[in-house]
């Protein structure tokens, strides 16, 4: 049934990748991607989107860029951009825990989303104890190398760091 919708529910033992609306669509692209396991032929699906939270620790930073290089292989990134794609998310993500654990640090969130040949991430965090990125510095520089758009947004207390990525593409 069309808008049928299933949120799994995160709990604080357990970090889940967690799909923001599973329709018929999205089971249609799960049948597509068993398929493609099955018989080693590749369709693409047309969009997702997936949404990512773990605490904001250095630790499970693993789980995020490995969540997004996985979505980036499933919608047909070349390994030189998935390779790119999970060095990049690498970096966003430690720029926002740089300082460690901290208590003022509720978690790191990250969103995901393919639409046609762009991969849209999106991560974020408290601000409380983030500093703005050095433009000049290397973890910057680097970013800026590996993907083909880089934004940094304060919002009041969240900052976020969004990274863009087209198929096709290495760097900028």
């Amino acid at each position: 049934m069309p808008g049928t919708t299933v949120r799994p529910r995160l709990s604080e033992a357990h970090c889940l990748i967690v799909p923001e609306l599973v329709t018929r669509k999205d089971m249609n692209n799960v049948r597509r991607l068993n398929e493609v396991a099955r018989t080693g032929r590749i369709t693409v699906p047309e969009a997702a989107s997936v949404q990512l939270a773990v605490p904001a620790d250095r630790h499970y930073i693993v789980l995020v860029r490995s969540a997004v290089a996985q979505l980036g292989a499933c919608f047909g990134f070349t390994m030189g951009a998935i390779g790119d794609l999970r060095l990049a998310v690498d970096e966003a993500c430690n720029l926002l825990v740089a300082g460690g654990p901290d208590p003022a640090v509720s978690g790191l969130e990250c969103r995901a989303e393919v639409r046609g040949d762009l991969l849209r991430v999106t991560v974020s965090a408290s601000a409380v104890a983030v500093a703005p990125p050095d433009p000049e510095g290397l973890g910057w520089n680097i970013l800026a190398a590996l993907v083909d758009t880089l934004a940094w947004e304060e919002d009041g207390d969240v900052v976020r760091v969004e990274i863009e990525k087209r198929r096709g593409t290495r760097g900028r």
